[in-house]
């Protein structure tokens, strides 16, 4: 009777052991309630206005929360509550990263954590490992957990950001208001939920080794992002392509076309290089690498796992001879490499206006007011996929006529919306201060803008313009001609 009496015991505690773990990872579990305003880049002088949003989070090692950068983007307040409990706090954000859609959040009054526990960030998950999410998806106030498993692991895009890096697809579904919760693996963090897709079960989360570089970075007091190595490069799986290039049957790789100024030079990559391996991985002729035994990712996630300021040891095949390279990644991918700047976020539009015509700075907000990205004008999107060379390195904005506040000193002008400046006055328009001094510094009696297409020109009288900009800025209610970052001008 004693031996099953222990038996039975043992099966009660080995029952309660999951249920206990669970209960534990609960109280931790938070509802994040932001109320944010964003840029209005059709109207670049005003914000959209109040709007709020709900997502979740988990309580980390420090008394902080960690949760998605798109949860809290733009916030001007933040509340959350921990599951099951009825109060709110107030959170502030003490660090964010748009890049790795990652933000950790404070709690100045510690009774927000009196209770809780602190979860820990694990190692990257296997395909097939079981996880569960954690969240609070939208339409109601207690926690759900959905039970799934990751069924693929790859470099892919994030789209808070438009950037690529790792990331685990898993089966569990993901709702509305469950963004930032943990997805958890053998009782910790293997990712944070962060995108899902309209198939049914799929959902994606920020893997862990993602969120370990974000904790890294942050060590020294300041978010620095992902380095870049930016250059435009084929694959090599054509054998005829390898034996043009005199590559031998035991090598692979990638061949570069084309490279961006801070990257290229001898010491550094020319067009025309194979990049054999990178950082003491084989590259393979589609351009993968091995990731984890017959694991295979694509090779600029050795540049993604990189600190800024780290070093990058590339094996290259240059005019018949291998050689190695050590290269040192100073430069953040969120601010080099493309002309028209990804999504941007806490961050005001650039404009001037003069005479009702309104300019700005090309950036992916702006191409977003089109509800689809094919209805954007296709001389808009080319420059989209450019990225910067030492052609065009000069040129820091793609300038363009946004709108045209109708007024009698613009009639007949309208057609020009959304043309790219390409001159004012005889001066090369690179940026938006060019535009800006190119139109105040000139000391003609006619302002002469010409466009790209079809070399169109506009022409202005600076008389006219005198008496006229400061009446159209009053009637159309715009405060200022000019956004904080031309002021100086």
């Amino acid at each position: 009777m004693r031996s099953i009496l222990m038996m039975a015991m043992a099966i009660i505690f080995l029952l309660y052991l999951p249920t206990a773990a669970q209960s534990k990872i609960t109280e931790s579990i938070v509802k994040i309630y932001t109320t944010y305003d964003k840029p209005n880049y059709f109207r670049p002088w005003q914000m959209i206005g109040q709007r709020s949003r709900i997502g979740s989070g988990s309580i980390i090692a420090g008394n902080r929360i960690l949760t998605n950068a798109h949860v809290v983007s733009d916030q001007t307040f933040i509340r959350v509550r921990r599951a099951g409990q009825a109060d709110t706090f107030v959170a502030s954000v003490e660090a964010i990263s748009h890049e790795l859609d990652l933000a950790i959040l404070n709690v100045d009054d510690t009774a927000f954590f009196k209770g809780a526990g602190e979860l820990e960030v694990g190692e990257l998950a296997r395909v097939g490992d079981k996880v569960f999410a954690y969240g609070f998806p939208k339409g109601g106030t207690r926690i759900t957990i959905t039970e799934g498993i990751v069924s693929r692991i790859e470099r892919n895009l994030y789209s808070h950001s438009r950037f690529d890096n790792l990331v685990c697809q898993i089966d569990a579904a993901i709702n509305p208001g469950s963004s930032g919760g943990p997805v958890i693996s053998k009782g910790k963090i293997a990712g944070v939920i962060f995108q899902s897709t309209s198939g049914q079960n799929i959902g994606y989360m920020v893997p862990a080794p993602v969120i370990q570089h974000f904790f890294k970075d942050l060590e020294d007091g300041r978010h620095d992002g992902v380095p870049a190595l930016f250059f435009v490069w084929q694959n090599l799986e054509n054998p005829q392509m390898r034996a043009f290039l005199d590559m031998t049957k035991d090598q692979s790789g990638v061949l570069v076309k084309e490279v961006s100024p801070a990257f290229l030079g001898d010491t550094k990559l020319l067009p025309g290089d194979v990049i054999l391996s990178i950082d003491g991985h084989n590259v393979a002729n589609d351009g993968t690498i091995l990731l984890r035994e017959t694991e295979r990712i694509s090779f600029g996630y050795a540049v993604d796992r990189k600190q800024i300021n780290d070093r990058l040891k590339l094996e290259l095949f240059r005019k018949g001879r291998v050689f190695s390279l050590d290269i040192g990644l100073a430069v953040p991918r969120r601010s080099y490499g493309y002309l028209v700047p990804r999504e941007q976020y806490e961050t005001l539009p650039s404009y001037y206006i003069i005479g009702g015509l309104v300019f700005t700075r090309l950036t992916e907000n702006y191409m977003n007011l089109w509800s689809k990205w094919r209805n954007v004008p296709i001389r808009l999107r080319k420059y989209y996929y450019e990225i910067v060379t030492t052609e065009n390195h000069e040129r820091r904005d793609i300038v363009i006529l946004m709108d045209i506040l109708p007024d009698e000193v613009n009639v007949g002008y309208t057609d020009f919306k959304n043309w790219i400046v390409s001159e004012i006055n005889g001066v090369k328009i690179n940026k938006m201060h060019d535009l800006v001094e190119a139109f105040e510094d000139h000391g003609g009696e006619y302002h002469r803008i010409l466009f790209e297409r079809h070399n169109a020109e506009m022409v202005l009288s600076k008389k006219h313009l005198k008496h006229q900009s400061l009446k159209i800025l009053k009637k159309y209610k715009v405060m200022a001609d000019r956004s904080p970052d031309l002021q100086t001008q």
